[in-house]
């Protein structure tokens, strides 16, 4: 019965961790460059591929939604 319970909720968990990644990059790659070091997410701007409006907004999601900040993240 464990065993189960056990299996079905790592199938449920990768899942999940599935569509968010899907949801993220669902319009290429960059969705989630709020993710990544500050020095990336400039470059991405500067290159044309986003905005700092749209990184800031996804952020701001992230911390909603996920619950955690750049400070909660490192301190892991």
């Amino acid at each position: 019965m464990l065993t189960i319970k056990l299996i079905a909720e790592g199938l449920g968990l990768g899942l999940l961790l599935y569509l968010i990644c899907a949801l993220g990059i669902r319009n290429g790659a960059v969705g989630m460059v709020h993710l990544y070091d500050q020095k990336v997410q400039d470059r991405v701007a500067e290159l044309g591929l986003t905005t700092k409006e749209k990184i800031r907004k996804e952020k701001i999601i992230g911390k909603e939604v996920g619950g955690m900040d750049d400070k909660s993240i490192a301190e892991h």
